[in-house]
C-alpha cells in the first residue's frame, strides 16, 4: 500500500514535469521527504498526501509562468563598496555582483522571449529560487549519497537571503517594475553534481484585482 501511494506521487510529479525541488515548494513538504519516500525510505502520511493531492487539483495554469536555470555558481549579493576620490566618499557595486546580475537579466530575458503567452511586468508575483551547490570533494562516499537526495544540506555562505536578494534585485525591469511585488518568496540551498539556480516566477495577480495592474 505504501509503496503504491509513493509511486503515485512519483507518477504524478514526473507526468507534470516537475522536480523534487518544484513539487517541494507547491506542497509544502520538504524536499528531503519527497526524495526519501520516492526512494522508499519511508511511507507517505496523510499529510503528505493530502498536500501533493491539493497540488494536483489546484489550478496552478491559470497563472503565467516563466522558468529559467543559471548555470554556475549561486551568486550573491556583495556589500556596497566605499571609495574616495577628490575628497568625496562615494559607493559602487562589487564587479562579481555587476557581473552575476548581468547574467541572470540575460537568462530571464531569454525564458520572456520564449514564453508563447508573453509576460506581464505589473502583477503579484510568487517566486521559488532553487540554488544547488557542489558537494564539497573532501567528503566521504556516504555523505555524497545522503547530500544528493536532500538529507544534507548546504550550510555555509552565502545565506539565502542574499542569493534570493541578487536574484531579486537582477529581475527589476525584466520580470517585474520592482522587488516588492514579490509577495511570496521560497529560496533553498541544495547539494547538487552540477551547480546552478533555477528561478521559477509565477504571476498570481488574480483576475479580479482591478488595482494591481493600475501602476
Amino acid at each position: 500500500m505504501a509503496n503504491d501511494l509513493a509511486n503515485k506521487i512519483k507518477n504524478y510529479r514526473i507526468d507534470n514535469n516537475l522536480t523534487l525541488d518544484e513539487l517541494a515548494h507547491k506542497s509544502g513538504v520538504s524536499r528531503a521527504t519527497l526524495a526519501r519516500i520516492e526512494n522508499g525510505q519511508a511511507n507517505p502520511t496523510m499529510k503528505t498526501i493530502r498536500a501533493v493531492e491539493q497540488v494536483a487539483f489546484r489550478c496552478d495554469n491559470e497563472y503565467p509562468t516563466i522558468k529559467f536555470t543559471v548555470e554556475g555558481k549561486p551568486g550573491s549579493k556583495g556589500r556596497p563598496r566605499f571609495t574616495s576620490r577628490g575628497g568625496h566618499a562615494r559607493t559602487y557595486t562589487p564587479k562579481a555582483t555587476t557581473n552575476y546580475e548581468a547574467f541572470v537579466k540575460f537568462c530571464a530575458m531569454n525564458a520572456i522571449e520564449n514564453n508563447p503567452e508573453g509576460w506581464r511586468r505589473d502583477g503579484a508575483y510568487e517566486v521559488y529560487i532553487g540554488a544547488y551547490f557542489a558537494i564539497p570533494k573532501s567528503r566521504p562516499k556516504a555523505y555524497k549519497g545522503q547530500a544528493l537526495i536532500g538529507n544534507i544540506r548546504p550550510t555555509t555562505r552565502p545565506d539565502v537571503d542574499n542569493i534570493t536578494k541578487i536574484i531579486c534585485d537582477a529581475l527589476n525591469g525584466i520580470a517585474w517594475v520592482d522587488d516588492s511585488q514579490v509577495v511570496i518568496s521560497y529560496t533553498e540551498k541544495i547539494y547538487a553534481d552540477e551547480e546552478r539556480v533555477v528561478v521559477l516566477i509565477k504571476d498570481i495577480t488574480h483576475p479580479k484585482d482591478r488595482w494591481t495592474r493600475k501602476r
